[in-house]
């Protein structure tokens, strides 16, 4: 009777402390019902070993005392029921947190990618860009000193930039402008020249 008395004691102990520390655990409306009725069962039935199955043990009635234990019976098929039910709530909240943190890595490595996406393509899109601001001014360069190799000395240089580019076609223009007024002061001299000869041959004639 002590023993039963003792392990009584015992449970109750246990359970109080584990509706202590489950309780606060609990976010669904559902799973705290549950909880509740699971311990209105647990307080019928330790209520009914209390008060009834107990004082028939000390009084020795054990016809008595065994018919209590199947009135007892389905209290406590019962009472396992709705722990069974309790641990299946706690079981369908923890897929759908599962299944919840599932599709936030879902959603996360969908962002990732996408951004991914959109810096490979803004880095194309600088890349492309930054190419043609390379390569229009050199090819502008390289025609331009082309059409001066060629004697062209009609080139007009369109300077856009004041980078090393835009500072080569400055000095290829200043070197045309150069060579423009040189070849100007040799065709200025060359005609003075052209025309003193002529003056010369005539004033030559006219003393013969």
């Amino acid at each position: 009777l002590q023993t039963l008395e003792a392990d009584n004691q015992q449970q109750n102990r246990q359970a109080e402390e584990l509706w202590r520390e489950y309780s606060p655990l609990i976010s669904a409306a559902r799973e705290r019902e549950q909880l509740e009725a699971v311990k209105r069962t647990y307080a019928e039935y330790d209520q009914m070993m209390l008060t009834q199955l107990l004082p028939l043990v000390r009084a020795q009635d054990q016809e008595a005392a065994l018919a209590l234990t199947v009135q007892l019976k389905p209290v406590a098929d019962r009472l396992t029921a709705e722990v069974q039910e309790l641990i299946r709530i706690n079981d369908e909240a923890a897929d759908a947190l599962t299944q919840a943190m599932s599709e936030q890595n879902t959603q996360a490595i969908e962002l990732i990618a996408t951004c991914l996406a959109v810096a490979i393509a803004i880095g194309i899109l600088l890349t492309v860009v930054l190419s043609r601001l390379i390569a229009n001014p050199l090819l502008s360069l390289v025609v331009t000193a082309q059409r001066v190799a060629a004697g062209d000395l009609t080139v007009q240089v369109q300077v856009e930039s004041q980078d090393e580019v835009g500072q080569v076609l400055n000095a290829i223009q200043q070197m045309v402008d150069k060579l423009r007024s040189i070849i100007s002061e040799v065709l200025a001299v060359a005609e003075s020249i052209n025309v003193s000869s002529e003056h010369l041959s005539t004033t030559t004639s006219q003393v013969s």
